[in-house]
């Protein structure tokens, strides 16, 4: 069983509602968006050739990207603006759920075999609740579809006071 990745759409609109938490996956995006690992994506020992060229020159300046690769993780604020972090399904609807303006995703299924998805956010009592009658083949497709829809009531990262 391996958790699912959010597709790029996704991981672009995710950056821009601010989303920063660290990610073992990235998409580069030069014109054609595609897939890597941002430490495994390299060549090994050209990585670590690198670093003890850069260490000898400047002893201690490797110690948060050494912090970093034992991790392998990156967070969006550390990236190149083309290159985006891609979280989990799981990873995403856990920063939602866990913001301020908490969005809470419940994902339902029907006698048909069929999944629609419910967001609930805002403060009790005066929370709001939107059930979405789009239906989809998959668990997966309709998650991701909900964490779409979550990420554009939030406000832009840049423009959030």
């Amino acid at each position: 069983m391996t958790e699912q990745l959010c597709d790029f759409p996704t991981c672009q609109l995710a950056r821009k509602k601010g989303f920063d938490e660290p990610c073992m996956y990235a998409y580069i995006d030069r014109g054609k968006p595609k897939e890597v690992n941002p430490i495994m994506g390299h060549n090994v020992f050209d990585v670590f050739e690198n670093q003890m060229k850069l260490e000898k020159r400047h002893p201690g300046a490797m110690e948060a990207l050494r912090r970093r690769m034992e991790n392998h993780m990156v967070i969006n604020s550390e990236r190149p603006p083309h290159v985006y972090g891609r979280p989990t399904q799981d990873l995403l609807e856990r920063w939602l759920r866990e913001r301020k303006d908490s969005i809470l995703i419940l994902i339902n299924w029907d006698m048909v075999i069929q999944y629609t998805y419910h967001l609930i956010w805002g403060d009790v009592p005066s929370y709001q609740w939107l059930v979405e009658t789009e239906t989809f083949k998959t668990y997966e497709l309709a998650r991701e579809a909900a964490i779409v829809y979550a990420l554009k009531l939030l406000p832009d990262a840049e423009t959030k006071g």
